[in-house]
């Protein structure tokens, strides 16, 4: 008895493998800018939560009596002991990796003596953001 070969249905090894491989290249083309657009996404929210210390820094000194400013926000504030303006270390653990200092440097614009305060956010001891203002008496 002669068996036909020419007339079977189906994939050998090789082709199923190509085409395994060819479906694998697809989709990591397809997948790779899902993953990238999700790193630059964590990157903002970075980026925001830095701000958002920055912020509540600049507003409390801001509110503070001008002539006290630089004696109560001189000293940096490290890693893990951030505080809200409240006087509370930041609780959530997306700020535990902040850490800020303050510098002021003087300003005269047309003839008005003020103070340049600028607040820097590090995070995980790299720079994050800056955020300044002018402060007058």
């Amino acid at each position: 008895m002669k068996l036909r070969y020419h007339n079977r249905k189906g994939f050998t090894l090789i082709e199923a493998t190509l085409a395994i491989v060819l479906l694998g290249m697809a989709a990591s083309s397809v997948l790779l800018p899902f993953a990238s657009g999700a790193a630059l996404h964590i990157e903002g929210a970075r980026i925001t939560l830095a701000a958002n210390v920055a912020s509540d820094l600049l507003e409390e000194i801001v509110n503070t009596d001008y002539d006290d400013m630089e004696l109560l926000y001189w000293a940096p504030e490290f890693e893990g002991y951030v505080m809200d303006a409240s006087g509370n270390f930041f609780s959530d653990p997306a700020y535990a990796s902040f850490s800020r200092h303050v510098t002021y440097q003087p300003a005269v614009i047309a003839g008005v003596d003020l103070t340049r305060v600028t607040v820097f956010v590090y995070d995980n001891g790299d720079y994050a953001v800056e955020m300044s203002v002018l402060v007058g008496r």
